[in-house]
């Protein structure tokens, strides 16, 4: 598998505080203690598209940390009930994507949001695939509808990644928190296939390079897990999960 990471750099702005998440509680935003259920992303989304777009929270807020939090998979049995679980959280993720979006062409810096809301992206549509091929692998083994039906989907749900990733590239350049890192890597367990330990954040094969505003890295690997992490690293050597 040929692996292109891109990773574009967002400029400085100004943003207003974000409401604490006392406010954001009593204004219907669910708690963020405990893992959320679709139903409780849409609560929150609701709260943070009513805020006005320079009072979006950052990601050091708990209410935008919870949303980007992987303990929030879903985790169903029944895959039909698991598949519409996903896709209303991957609906929601993307309402709240072109919010920071309109936020950001509007000239707040969220570059580092916006780049962690497209992640959450990539990995709701792994967690699509998963389940879909259980799902559609269910089915009879002489079905001659499940292989055109697995294609069908993950072809889809491909064409709607490049949409998102395309709209990302095209927003307003770049953040104050993204300029602050030199190292930016790709990290996971599919670094052992490229001579390196697992979660290497030292890993140069899997280091993106800075050209031209860009972030990049393209490297050759089998197919490639759903545990992986994008981390940016800055001047004095700290470590942060993007």
């Amino acid at each position: 598998m040929l692996v292109l990471a891109l990773w574009i750099l967002i400029a400085p702005g100004l943003a207003a505080e974000a409401p604490d998440p006392m406010a954001l509680v009593q204004r219907g935003a669910p708690a963020t203690n405990k893992p959320w259920t679709s139903m409780d992303y849409e609560r929150a989304r609701l709260v943070l598209e009513e805020l006005p777009l320079d009072q979006l929270p950052r990601l050091d807020h708990p209410h935008l940390q919870r949303w980007l939090s992987l303990d929030n998979r879903p985790n169903n049995a029944d895959p039909g009930a698991l598949l519409g679980e996903l896709t209303l959280l991957m609906e929601h993720n993307r309402a709240l994507s072109q919010r920071y979006a309109e936020a950001s062409a509007a000239g707040s810096s969220l570059g580092a949001e916006q780049l962690a809301l497209s992640a959450l992206t990539l990995r709701q549509m792994g967690w699509l695939w998963e389940s879909l091929d259980v799902l559609l692998n269910s089915a009879p083994p002489d079905s001659p509808s499940r292989a055109a039906a697995v294609a069908r989907a993950r072809s889809g749900t491909a064409n709607a990644l490049a949409a998102h990733l395309s709209m990302l590239a095209a927003q307003q350049p770049l953040d104050r928190d993204i300029a602050s890192f030199n190292r930016v890597v790709l990290v996971g367990d599919f670094q052992t296939q490229l001579g390196c330990n697992a979660w290497d954040t030292g890993c140069s094969a899997s280091t993106l390079q800075a050209n031209g505003g860009f972030w990049t890295v393209v490297f050759t690997t089998g197919p490639l897990s759903s545990s992986w992490q994008l981390v940016g690293i800055d001047t004095s050597g700290a470590e942060y999960d993007l």
